[in-house]
């Protein structure tokens, strides 16, 4: 995780973007502290570290966006973001965190969509992504699946 928002924090050269590298080097730092880590919860440390990917995907911009993406995919392989005994508050729980950064996928660019749609796959079919069938009607309800892009995207999958 720390490579990715390394290079997130690299890739920012303008002062337009300068949020996502602040967030970036927040979640770095917070990282990097193993006491503080320890203390924390895991839905507070994937709060912290998805702050940034989900700024570089509203950002739009296409090196960004893949950046925030594999991000996600390497929070989910990572096992500081998991916890065995997860919080009652669905909204705390890793697949509705993912969703909540994920809501502007509709606004993405088509192959950024495509790659959402993938990771939205993977989600439903993952035993430790997917909860309950409560998060597999959340995921189907995604923006990138329902909204306007939808078709044209479809056309493409074929």
């Amino acid at each position: 995780m720390e490579d990715i928002l390394r290079q997130l924090a690299r890739d920012i050269i303008t002062p337009k973007f300068a949020l996502i590298k602040q967030t970036a080097n927040t979640a770095l730092e917070l990282l990097s502290n193993e006491e503080y880590l320890n203390k924390m919860e895991a839905w507070e440390v994937r709060e912290v570290c998805l702050q940034p990917l989900q700024l570089a995907l509203e950002s739009k911009a296409r090196k960004l966006g893949h950046t925030a993406l594999a991000g996600i995919q390497v929070m989910f392989k990572d096992e500081r973001f998991r916890c065995s005994i997860e919080t009652c508050d669905e909204e705390k729980l890793m697949p509705s965190q993912v969703l909540t950064v994920l809501s502007v996928s509709h606004m993405l660019a088509e192959d950024l969509q495509i790659e959402v749609m993938k990771l939205l796959l993977n989600m439903t079919v993952t035993a430790t992504w997917c909860t309950s069938a409560k998060t597999i009607i959340k995921i189907s309800q995604s923006p990138c699946l329902t909204g306007e892009n939808y078709g044209s995207l479809e056309l493409q999958l074929r």
